[in-house]
């Protein structure tokens, strides 16, 4: 059988065919396939390589940033170590600042307080909440001139420091002394920006040198006193004789008469100066007895009417048996010294000084209890009253408020003064009239314990009998003897106590009393009397004496002693009296 091979062979070409097609794009694929793959691979190995890279800068850039973090982290932890210690100098600036023991505030250009520190509100008394957005005119006491506060601030705006003193008030109207620098503060750019006063309470070492200064004064004062008095005095005695003498012979109501009385009065104010002088400078000793009080304002009222001017009224309690424990001079200057810093605080204008008296029910809180209680003596007047803040001051010796001339600044503290040797106190208010009230508690004496009336300041007791007058001062002993001879007396006047001992020794009968003065050359009074003593032991004596009254040790009955310059009628009321007991027997 024949086979027909043409269709196999086509069969198989086609089929070679078909192969070679499959084994071209199976090649082609392959190829391509191969051709991805390196191109892939080189993507890949460039991949790699670019992240390698990559890799590289970033832990680099990683290795750069770990480094400028950790540098930044030291700089950060030095700038806040370094502001932590200006933080912590800060704080020590402000607590050394806040508790510094000098008084700083700050203002800024304008004045208006910024800052206060601690120790300036205890000072000035003024919490800073009051006092912050304030000008500091709140503390001025008046006491520093306008100009001087423009020269401070003229120095101030050209940035120059201020230092001084100043006065300043309290919250509470007191005032405190303060040693003040004044600067001015600049920023960094060299502008004043601000104003800080720093000061030094210094009131405590101020009120020690005021002290001292006082003390001193008084020293001075008293020495003063004690080296014019015995001249000064005499010169007055001499001079209230005198005006006594032509009182007398003057036409009442006469222009004459008037002249003599100022003339009077000038001669007592000047005797009432010589003794606050004295009595500051203790040169006058005080004896407390009885005494009727309204006797003593009744007297010192008399004198006072006569000393001010008559638009003032002087209202006086009526009579009651009110006694007290005093020295009668002490008490008398103590009334005369109160009533006329009265009337010098009201002035020419018409007013009224009021004098009243009761005896409080409790005892007063800053004194002891008594058996016989406590008086107290109130003046009241209408003038301008005292302020607070002056208050703390009117006790001061020659502090003063008044005008040149119309005080010495004496009168107050010679109160106070005697007051206090007294046992008592002297307080200060203010009158139901607005006008100042100065109460004076003195302890109470019981009635009828042999207390002491004041004499009639008006009754002048005449006498008779022969008196022998010693005095090396021959105004003095030629004026008394004309005062005394015009009370009926007969009088053997001498100026050297040796020449009156002479005469005394030759009739020591004919003598009914001697008057000396104390000092005298040669011989003292107290010589001449225990002299003439041993003749007339009973013999009375009046002695005068310009220097403070101190215990005589005379043998015999106690002389009567008077202190310069004397008064023609307390010479003729004790004259008299040393002349009773001779009388009665």
């Amino acid at each position: 059988m024949r086979v027909d091979d043409a269709r196999a062979i086509a069969g198989l070409a086609t089929l070679e065919s078909v192969w070679r097609d499959a084994r071209r794009q199976s090649t082609a694929r392959l190829i391509d396939a191969v051709r991805r793959g390196e191109t892939l691979t080189i993507t890949g190995f460039v991949a790699m390589f670019l992240l390698v890279v990559a890799a590289a800068i970033l832990s680099t850039l990683i290795f750069v940033l770990a480094r400028n973090v950790r540098r930044s982290v030291a700089r950060l932890a030095e700038e806040l170590a370094a502001r932590a210690r200006v933080e912590r100098s800060e704080k020590l600036l402000a607590e050394v600042v806040e508790q510094s023991p000098a008084t700083i505030l700050i203002t800024d250009t304008g004045g208006i307080i910024r800052y206060v520190n601690r120790r300036f509100e205890q000072a000035s008394g003024w919490p800073r909440e009051d006092v912050i957005g304030q000008t500091p005119k709140f503390l001025e006491s008046g006491d520093t001139p306008r100009d001087d506060y423009k020269e401070i601030w003229r120095l101030l705006r050209n940035g120059d420091r201020w230092q001084g003193l100043f006065r300043n008030l309290r919250r509470d109207g007191s005032s405190f002394w303060v040693d003040t620098v004044i600067l001015p503060l600049r920023g960094t750019d060299g502008v004043i920006h601000s104003y800080v006063g720093v000061g030094e309470d210094i009131t405590d070492r101020r009120e020690a040198r005021d002290q001292v200064a006082r003390a001193q004064k008084l020293e001075a004062v008293g020495l003063l006193a004690g080296g014019i008095a015995h001249d000064f005095n005499n010169i007055l005695t001499t001079i209230i004789g005198s005006a006594h003498l032509a009182a007398e012979e003057a036409a009442t109501g006469s222009e004459q008469a008037q002249d003599i009385a100022q003339i009077s009065i000038a001669a007592r104010r000047a005797k009432a100066l010589v003794r606050q002088l004295l009595g500051f400078a203790r040169r006058e000793t005080s004896k407390s007895e009885p005494i009727k009080l309204y006797g003593a304002i009744g007297e010192a009222a008399d004198l006072l009417r006569a000393a001010i001017a008559p638009t003032i009224l002087i209202e006086t309690p009526d009579d009651a048996p009110i006694c007290v424990l005093a020295d009668q001079t002490h008490l008398h200057q103590i009334l005369i010294n109160l009533g006329t810093n009265a009337a010098e605080a009201i002035g020419e204008r018409p007013g009224s000084i009021r004098f009243s008296v009761d005896r409080p029910t409790d005892p007063p809180a800053d004194l002891p209890d008594r058996p016989d209680g406590w008086v107290q003596l109130c003046v009241d007047d209408d003038g301008p009253g005292i302020p607070e803040v002056e208050r703390q001051r009117v006790f001061d010796a020659f502090y003063t408020t008044k005008p040149l001339g119309k005080g010495s600044g004496l009168g107050l503290a010679v109160v106070q003064g005697l007051v206090q040797d007294m046992g008592g106190l002297v307080r200060i208010g203010t009158s139901p009239e607005g006008g100042a009230r100065f109460c004076v508690l003195l302890p109470a004496a019981a009635a009828g314990s042999g207390q002491r009336a004041v004499p009639d300041a008006g009754v002048v007791p005449h006498g008779h009998g022969r008196l022998l007058l010693v005095d090396d001062r021959t105004e003095i002993a030629a004026t008394f003897r004309r005062v005394l001879e015009r009370l009926g007396y007969r009088v053997d006047a001498f100026t050297a106590p040796e020449i009156a001992l002479k005469a005394f020794r030759e009739k020591p009968d004919r003598v009914d009393l001697v008057i000396s003065d104390v000092v005298m050359p040669g011989m003292s009074g107290t010589e001449l009397v225990t002299e003439m003593r041993k003749l007339r032991p009973d013999l009375p004596v009046v002695l005068w004496t310009g220097f403070k009254r101190a215990a005589l040790d005379l043998p015999g009955p106690a002389p009567a002693v008077l202190s310069k310059p004397v008064d023609p009628l307390d010479l003729a009321r004790a004259v008299h009296e040393a002349l009773l007991p001779a009388k009665q027997s």
